[in-house]
């Protein structure tokens, strides 16, 4: 096993912020990383589109000088906005099996709506 901390860049057409995080949070324990470290692996396996999201935000305060967490729960509402309920419920009442769609995928996607 490499003993060198690497995490795939953030790209939010792949995966959700908090799953993203979940991972980065994984590699921390399984490298043994100092609490005052992360922020810098944060924001440097984040990637450029999102610290330049992390920055507007922020601006003009300097992203190195906020503590990790307050980092992640700022992206967090950012790329994982709390859903409107009734919203939600609609999108799940409405959904209907897509033409070619088997019933597994159908299944999977209602249960994902539900959630």
């Amino acid at each position: 096993m490499s003993n060198q901390f690497t995490v795939e860049i953030f790209n939010p057409e792949v995966t959700s912020w908090e799953r993203w995080v979940k991972r980065l949070e994984t590699a921390f324990k399984v490298f043994n990383t100092q609490e005052e470290v992360k922020l810098h692996y944060l924001l440097h396996y984040m990637g450029t589109t999102t610290y330049n999201v992390l920055c507007d935000k922020l601006a003009p305060e300097d992203p190195e000088k906020k503590p990790y967490n307050e980092m992640v729960q700022l992206l967090e509402a950012y790329y994982s906005p709390k859903p409107l309920e009734i919203a939600e419920i609609y999108r799940f009442q409405s959904r209907r099996q897509l033409q070619g769609e088997s019933v597994q995928e159908f299944c999977q996607e209602l249960h994902r709506l539900s959630i």
